[in-house]
């Protein structure tokens, strides 16, 4: 866990764009009770492009190490997969040993963990195009499953890691905490990553949805404003209070879908969908059934 702790703190560091040096990373190191050699740095920064597919270069000129741009997707994916990790080692040994737990404490999203083995192999096939089979424990069969996927990006939610991977013409959501084994295969895949990414950022969850991208309302009792503003229901989240001061109204730009639904649903009496007019529909009918079913 060691190497994962100077894996994520040197990421972090050169991310931040200072070019630092060789000296400045081993004494920054040093600050976080970490020894390690200038060969064991040497070795590292070669790792994190062999292991994860995140290339750390020498500016010359300026005598100090960056991450090119084209890797920052990656180098970023790489941060949220091992944070978890990291943190839970941290807290695990600081009662041990002197650790400042701060500098591992970053991202605001609540990350689940994810076996770190297999996120290097998905990472590789991810950066080559190259697909591969999962063996997947399938809790609804409760057997392992096999899946020759294109493995395209992962996504986080609910705390929980997705693998997202097109097997045939059909796009898929693989809970990483369920891949028993991962497969490289030598058969290569294209794809267009970036649109079927951008196709994900438009919805809340996994469901993909066909509708359009819509301006959702809805209105929420004043006591829920700190818990969604801590815990947003998507990126594009706005928050305003109503004159009142009694409500607050959240904004999202989204294509409806399942995911959103069930959100609004588990929030009871306490939301109002304001608009558009087809949800606030859709969400009576669901009340009206459920109210059906125990009548």
């Amino acid at each position: 866990m060691k190497k994962l702790r100077y894996y994520f703190l040197l990421l972090n560091f050169i991310k931040k764009g200072a070019y630092p040096t060789r000296e400045v990373l081993l004494e920054y190191l040093q600050g976080y009770d970490i020894e390690i050699s200038e060969r064991t740095l040497y070795r590292a920064i070669k790792e994190l492009k062999t292991d994860f597919g995140v290339e750390v270069k020498l500016d010359v000129k300026r005598k100090g190490y960056f991450i090119p741009l084209r890797y920052l997707d990656e180098t970023n994916m790489v941060l949220n997969c091992i944070t978890s990790l990291v943190l839970n080692d941290v807290l695990a040994n600081s009662q041990k040993e002197r650790v400042a737990v701060s500098p591992y404490i970053e991202f605001e999203d609540k990350v689940g963990v994810v076996p770190i083995e297999l996120i290097q192999v998905l990472f590789q096939a991810m950066i080559k195009n190259y697909k591969t089979t999962i063996k997947y424990h399938s809790q609804y069969s409760n057997s392992v499953e096999e899946h020759l996927i294109s493995p395209l990006f992962f996504k986080q939610h609910h705390g929980v890691w997705f693998l997202v991977g097109k097997e045939g013409r059909d796009l898929k959501c693989f809970e990483m905490e369920r891949v028993v084994e991962v497969i490289k295969s030598k058969e290569r895949f294209k794809e267009n990553i970036e649109r079927i990414r951008a196709h994900y950022s438009e919805i809340i969850g996994l469901h993909l949805a066909q509708t359009e991208l819509q301006t959702i309302v809805l209105s929420f009792d004043k006591y829920y404003k700190n818990y969604l503003e801590s815990i947003p229901l998507h990126h594009s989240q706005e928050l305003t209070m109503e004159e009142d001061g009694a409500r607050f109204k959240v904004n999202l730009k989204v294509r409806p879908n399942e995911d959103l639904k069930q959100i609004i649903l588990r929030f009871g009496k306490s939301v109002k969908v304001e608009q558009p007019m087809a949800l606030r529909e859709e969400i009576i009918g669901e009340l009206r059934r459920a109210i059906e079913v125990h009548v």
